[in-house]
């Protein structure tokens, strides 16, 4: 715990409150309610003493994404390059992607495809209170966004702060594969977003394994059948 900066202990404090509620399996409305008043007494009064950012600057106009109005990738660039110089080993980086933005520009439109987009940011930068600098997410392009959160070193923390975004994407009806972890001392910023986004790219295999193992038995076989008839066309195609 970083007891050189009350509203990283704050926040670990607010950590705190949710794992006690995941490992009691009370996690809720009330409880989340609750971690949210306790997180925000404490910010107000902290904002009150507090000057120093944990983040360098805010983004320049050319270093917000149009759509979602989040930094973009050129600022998230900066921010890394400092915090691996500045706080190496103390902060986690966090890589989403979100699922099923393809389908939903097929099905319902590309406007439909932004509403997603938005949506997804903005739950994303509520779930890891970015409104309170104490962490960013910004938006890579496409249906790729990057959180950063200083002071959060613990894989055990990070799961917490995953599960608070997946269920409060649910209550959208959005799905995000998620992967992350925290810097490694002397670890260079590229390296540990590569890593991320390897993580990611496993979760959501994963997240696919485990959604057709639950499908009826003949819809996996038809799926099954469909994949192997794409996969013959293509042979076809390349000849």
């Amino acid at each position: 715990m970083n007891l050189r900066c009350p509203t990283l202990v704050v926040r670990q404090l607010d950590l705190y409150i949710l794992k006690v509620a995941l490992r009691d399996g009370v996690f809720g409305p009330n409880i989340a309610f609750l971690s949210f008043i306790f997180y925000n007494v404490f910010i107000m009064t902290e904002r009150r003493h507090s000057t120093q950012p944990l983040f360098e600057a805010p983004p320049k106009p050319d270093q917000i994404d149009a759509l979602t109005g989040l930094p973009n990738r050129a600022w998230l660039t900066e921010e890394l390059d400092r915090l691996t110089n500045q706080q190496p080993g103390n902060f986690s980086l966090l890589f989403l992607d979100v699922d099923g933005l393809k389908k939903e520009n097929d099905t319902n439109g590309h406007d439909a495809g932004d509403e997603l987009i938005q949506t997804t940011g903005s739950i994303i930068a509520r779930s890891i209170r970015s409104n309170d600098h104490l962490s960013a997410v910004t938006r890579l392009g496409g249906d790729e966004f990057v959180a950063i959160m200083p002071g959060l070193n613990t894989t055990e923390d990070l799961e917490i702060i995953k599960t608070r975004i997946r269920q409060n994407l649910a209550q959208s009806n959005i799905r995000a594969s998620m992967g992350g972890r925290a810097h490694q001392v002397d670890e260079s910023s590229t390296d540990l977003l590569k890593s991320a986004d390897i993580l990611m790219y496993q979760d959501k295999q994963a997240g696919k394994a485990e959604r057709i193992r639950q499908l009826p038995r003949r819809k996996r076989a038809a799926l099954k059948i469909a994949n192997l008839l794409n996969k013959y066309a293509s042979l076809d195609d390349a000849r």
